[in-house]
């Protein structure tokens, strides 16, 4: 006879009903605070939120989008980013000759499977790409 969870061994083990994580931020390394924190509270409106040490905050002043926090760190970006931050927009190309002149740059245009976007990169150097589409992705 095999043996069941939770037979006369104790209580049956608890599980939660979903994930017991969720996102609190996103954590870009930089070099320079000011010029992160320059770039990215113009280019999505956020405010700056605590500061300290290596680290500095922005965040979304109606609370609704994601949090991100700035870590000072003594290395140079050298390879291409293993996670990034797509924006959606409803206009790509006024965002993107917007972010441009806020100190982004493109590094290049993309079309795939039907889809269109626009990597760009931070002052630092830091990639991103903007899609074709409004505040959902649609």
């Amino acid at each position: 006879m095999s043996e069941q969870i939770g037979s006369s061994q104790g209580p049956e083990p608890v599980i939660p009903a979903g994930p017991a994580l969720a996102i609190a931020e996103a954590v870009i390394d930089c070099a320079d605070h000011d010029v992160e924190l320059a770039f990215w509270s113009a280019a999505l409106g956020y405010e700056r939120g605590w500061s300290g040490g290596p680290f500095a905050q922005l965040h979304d002043p109606a609370g609704r989008r994601l949090t991100l926090l700035f870590q000072r760190v003594p290395e140079a970006k050298i390879v291409k980013n293993r996670l990034h931050l797509d924006l959606t927009a409803a206009d790509r190309g006024a965002e993107v000759e917007r972010l441009a002149a806020l100190g982004g740059r493109v590094v290049r245009e993309m079309a795939e499977l039907g889809a269109r976007w626009t990597i760009m990169a931070d002052p630092e150097g830091n990639e991103f790409c903007v899609v074709q589409g409004g505040p959902s992705g649609g």
